[in-house]
């Protein structure tokens, strides 16, 4: 499966994840936006499971993902995850 395309891997990624009824639609949206974030990262998709569980470390989404421009932050998902947190485990 760590072959796949990128896109292809974030959907199998989620499918895999255990989502829940009724109130869980929100944590299964949550999930979803951080696998996509973790796998559709630059330089690429991970090629290993201990790849992709290393992505999904705050640190490294926000070193992968947040470019500041101009005080802006591009990657505007990544903000509304961590929040005024600043961390994504304090964001669910």
């Amino acid at each position: 499966m760590w072959t796949l395309p990128a896109r292809d891997l974030a959907v199998l990624l989620h499918q895999l994840i255990e989502h829940g009824d009724g109130n869980a639609r929100y944590y299964a949206d949550m999930s979803q936006a951080v696998v996509f974030m973790a796998v559709m990262a630059p330089p690429g998709p991970p090629r290993t499971a201990a790849r992709f569980l290393d992505r999904l470390d705050p640190a490294w989404l926000q070193a992968a993902l947040v470019e500041r421009r101009t005080g802006c932050l591009r990657f505007d998902l990544f903000a509304t995850l961590t929040g005024p947190t600043g961390s994504l485990d304090k964001a669910a």
